[in-house]
């Protein structure tokens, strides 16, 4: 009889069992998980010993490739201690490589396992923050605890955000097959609408790309099956969802407000030279641009100045110290307060490691897609061009919750060997 993945008590099935643990861990605490993955490495070394990889992955090199040009980076660095704490924060990238370099490919069935814990991982929290968000509610705090940071707690919102879009497209991807949470189809449409509101709660702009782009992303799905019903209700109840929850949202509304005074101030007509000698300025110039879409601006235009000057980039841990100099410079008071990086992970590993570190990324980027389309792997190219949103407008790679998030589902799912034909994925 085949034993089940909780009851295999071998190597490759610890490692097995600890990598679904890890996938539900991820959307749930970050506590904990660094234990939890050295373990994982230690059994992957382990298991690897009498067994050998029958593809070379080669895509994961480029993860790292990147790892490496942090090292590399200590060069330029003159802060060492801060340094070195950048490479323990981005020991992921290094890590999760090598140990899946050694493993043979993933079987469809251990990859719907680790799917499905992310999915309940998802489910977990969003039952615990909205609990935790009416408890303070019932004990007189303000109606605010339902949105953004106040209900992400201890994540960032936007990190938290596009976990639950992968988990939406998860979902969505499992009800496509055929497979249902519970096994109760109902019930799993279900979760996939409290996956949407959740995210408009969060009230994260990159956020909302996510889900919208998600929802693209389906609708395609099932126009490919020549399902037109399920594709329109997709994009449009999806939508419909998504948008309800934001205008229901103050906070939402809020931030979207600021988007929009943003970009109306950025396109504001400048003043014609005459105008300027009339009106002279002091130097240096107070910008008084405030909020997070406006220092986004402010920083990207930072970053760009000092990447001009160090084409080969400042180095491991200099790019904080950097932007603030240039922050003085140009009067950014908001961004200095907040010790705002470069919000565009591209500006930020161009300005730490110059164009280097710009075409590491871009080949991450390009090797993915590549991978996910020969394999015509719909979850991995969505993962891909989500990762894409939020490094638009985040430095999503500098912190331990996109470093893990982003080492292990990249490394999972080029070492999967994923049959497009399957059509039972759960049995």
């Amino acid at each position: 009889m085949n034993k089940q993945w909780w009851q295999d008590l071998t190597p490759i099935g610890i490692f097995n069992s600890l990598t679904v643990l890890i996938a539900f861990l991820l959307p749930i605490t970050k506590k904990g998980l660094p234990l939890i993955i050295a373990f994982w490495a230690i059994l992957g070394l382990w298991s690897s010993v009498h067994r050998r990889p029958k593809k070379r992955k080669k895509t994961l090199y480029a993860l790292i490739v990147f790892y490496l040009l942090h090292v590399i980076g200590l060069l330029q660095s003159s802060d060492m201690k801060t340094a070195l704490f950048h490479l323990e924060v981005k020991a992921s990238f290094l890590l999760f490589p090598l140990i899946w370099l050694l493993q043979t490919e993933i079987e469809n069935k251990q990859r719907f396992r680790v799917m499905m814990a992310f999915v309940y991982g998802c489910l977990f929290y969003f039952f615990f923050s909205f609990s935790r968000a009416l408890w303070r509610f019932q004990e007189g705090a303000e109606l605010e605890v339902f949105f953004y940071d106040q209900l992400a707690d201890y994540f960032h919102p936007t990190y938290i955000a596009t976990y639950f879009a992968l988990g939406f497209l998860m979902l969505a991807w499992l009800a496509y097959k055929r497979v249902h949470l519970f096994g109760k189809e109902g019930l799993h449409h279900l979760c996939e609408g409290l996956f949407l509101v959740f995210i408009g709660l969060l009230s994260s702009k990159a956020g909302y790309l996510c889900a919208l782009m998600s929802l693209v992303f389906l609708a395609v799905l099932w126009l490919k099956r020549k399902r037109m019903g399920m594709a329109l209700a997709y994009a449009l109840f999806g939508t419909f969802i998504l948008a309800s929850t934001i205008m229901a949202s103050p906070k939402s509304q809020d931030r979207i407000k600021e988007l929009t005074q943003a970009v109306d101030r950025e396109q504001s007509v400048p003043l014609q030279p005459e105008e300027k000698e009339k009106k002279p300025t002091p130097v240096p110039e107070k910008d008084e641009r405030k909020g997070s879409t406006q220092g986004r601006l402010v920083a990207w235009e930072a970053a760009l100045v000092i990447i001009a000057e160090n084409p080969l980039g400042v180095g491991t841990s200099d790019a904080t110290n950097a932007l603030k100099v240039e922050y003085e410079k140009m009067g950014a008071t908001y961004n200095l307060e907040h010790e705002l990086n470069a919000h565009n992970q591209f500006l930020q590993s161009t300005l730490e490691f110059g164009y280097f570190g710009l075409l590491s990324l871009i080949m991450i980027f390009v090797l993915g897609v590549r991978s996910a389309l020969r394999r015509n792997d719909f979850i991995f190219m969505a993962f891909m061009f989500l990762l894409f949103i939020n490094m638009l407008f985040e430095s999503f790679w500098e912190v331990q919750s996109g470093v893990v998030f982003v080492a292990f589902f990249f490394c999972f799912f080029v070492s999967s060997s994923y049959q497009k034909n399957k059509k039972k994925v759960g049995t």
